[in-house]
């Protein structure tokens, strides 16, 4: 249980990933609601507060269809938020040949 060792950072990171991918298989957001009603956004919210686990945490939180924003702090003290980016919201740049 995450909630039982909140300094332990690479579990918290484990388990962070281990939501993801049990959040990116579901296949109904009856699914998903299940796992967020069992505490999963409060305990992911929490794992999500260090730095090295913020990542992880953010990316469970959207694979859940939880509205997240990214807070970043900058070196002068401000901070500016990012909103949550879906996978092929945005056009690519990629091109599939080098010219």
């Amino acid at each position: 249980d995450m909630r039982l060792y909140p300094t332990k950072h690479v579990l918290q990171r484990q388990g962070c990933l281990a939501i993801r991918n049990i959040a990116s298989r579901f296949e109904s957001e009856e699914e998903k609601q299940a796992i967020l009603e069992l505490g999963a956004e409060e305990t992911l919210r929490q794992a999500g507060m260090t730095s090295s686990v913020a990542d992880e945490a953010y990316a469970a939180l959207r694979d859940l269809g939880v509205r997240v924003q990214r807070i970043t702090v900058h070196a002068d003290g401000t901070t500016s938020t990012t909103e949550q980016q879906m996978f092929g919201a945005t056009k690519s740049n990629f091109r599939p040949v080098y010219d």
